[in-house]
């Protein structure tokens, strides 16, 4: 594989800057922390949970919209949080209450 500088890439991809909208807007509705997904106990992100999520987000960009009701940010741009998110539970060994 070729070693590529990270730095680098980041350019090539400034709407990744707005997954952390998605974030923000998460903070604001539920009030929570910033780390509060990474509890094992988080409320909605249980592994069906994000799964749901994502699916749900990619249903709404399939099917024309272009915004989210209540964030008003890019369905993608909630199925791309989720994923990282879920992503990131996963690699750290977080299980949720729900996942048997």
């Amino acid at each position: 594989m070729t070693k590529i500088n990270r730095n680098e890439l980041i350019p090539l991809f400034p709407e990744f800057q707005d997954v952390f909208k998605v974030l923000e807007f998460g903070l604001s509705k539920y009030k929570g922390s910033p780390k509060a997904w990474l509890d094992p106990a988080a409320p909605r992100m249980s592994h069906k949970q994000n799964h749901d999520s994502m699916f749900h987000h990619l249903a709404e960009s399939f099917t024309g919209h272009d915004s989210d009701p209540e964030s008003g940010l890019h369905p993608l741009l909630h199925l791309a949080c989720r994923a990282l998110m879920e992503y990131t539970r996963i690699q750290k060994g977080i299980r949720h209450e729900l996942d048997s």
